[in-house]
C-alpha cells in the first residue's frame, strides 16, 4: 500500500513559494506510514479527510516533536479532499497490516442479539 504524493509540476508552485517566504514558513517531508497514522487520528476525531490531506497533520506532528513548533504557538492546518476520494487505502490500512491505530472489521451475525452482545 503506497500513497506517494508526488507533484512534479505543481500548478501553484510560485504561489506556494511566495507564501512560504511571506510567512517565514518551512516545508517538512513525511512518509506514507506517517500520513496513514495521522489519518487514523483524524478519522477517530470524526473528520473525513483523504489520505493526502492528512500529510498536514503528519507534518505538524513531526514539527511539534522536533520542537520547531512550540506548545504555545498557534498553527492552522488545512485538510482538503473528501474521505471518499481514496476509500481503498482506508480499507487496506485497517485490514492488511497490524498498525497502532488499525481498527479491523469484526464479522457477526445480522441479528439484534449478536449486535447487542458485541457491544457488551
Amino acid at each position: 500500500m503506497q500513497l506517494h504524493i508526488k507533484i512534479g509540476n505543481p500548478a501553484n508552485y510560485t504561489k506556494a513559494i511566495r507564501s512560504l517566504q511571506w510567512t517565514n514558513g518551512i516545508v517538512e517531508s513525511v512518509t506514507d506510514e506517517e500520513i496513514l497514522e495521522a489519518k487514523a487520528v483524524v478519522d477517530a476525531a470524526g473528520i473525513g479527510a483523504e489520505p493526502a490531506s492528512c500529510a498536514t497533520v503528519a507534518g505538524l506532528k513531526k514539527l511539534i516533536g522536533s520542537g520547531t513548533i512550540k506548545a504555545k504557538e498557534t498553527v492552522v492546518g488545512i485538510l482538503t479532499g473528501n474521505i471518499l476520494k481514496d476509500p481503498q487505502i482506508i480499507v487496506d490500512y485497517h485490514i492488511t497490516a497490524k498498525r497502532p491505530r488499525s481498527n479491523p472489521p469484526v464479522e457477526i451475525e445480522a441479528t439484534i442479539g449478536d449486535v447487542q452482545n458485541f457491544f457488551k
